[in-house]
């Protein structure tokens, strides 16, 4: 924060863009593997010891089915755009998907 307040917002925000940028070409392998850890962590939740032991993979399993139901939602959406049924399609695909979310893992809150 002191070097913040020493060297003003833009001069600061200039330092570290380059030091972001000299990190990530340091080794792009690791930033790369880095940001999938990160997308993994947002979409799967940290990594945790689950019990009992099959609800592990079952939830794992979860991630891949919500996933599929995105890309039916978006097919049938682009479907319904074209017949002018949109909004009931939009409305349908919003209270699945979250009902799936909470079957897959109640006690996860809802991304928004």
């Amino acid at each position: 924060m002191h070097q913040f307040q020493t060297m003003g917002e833009l001069n600061y925000i200039a330092m570290r863009k380059q030091q972001a940028l000299s990190y990530i070409k340091a080794d792009y392998g690791r930033f790369a593997g880095l940001c999938v850890k990160r997308f993994l962590c947002f979409w799967a939740g940290p990594p945790r010891v689950t019990d009992p032991w099959w609800l592990g993979r079952a939830q794992g399993l979860a991630v891949p089915g919500i996933f599929r139901t995105f890309l039916v939602g978006i097919s049938a959406s682009i479907a319904a755009a074209q017949a002018g049924h949109l909004a009931d399609v939009m409305a349908g695909a919003a209270l699945s998907g979250n009902l799936l979310l909470g079957l897959c893992d109640p006690a996860l809150p809802a991304r928004h």
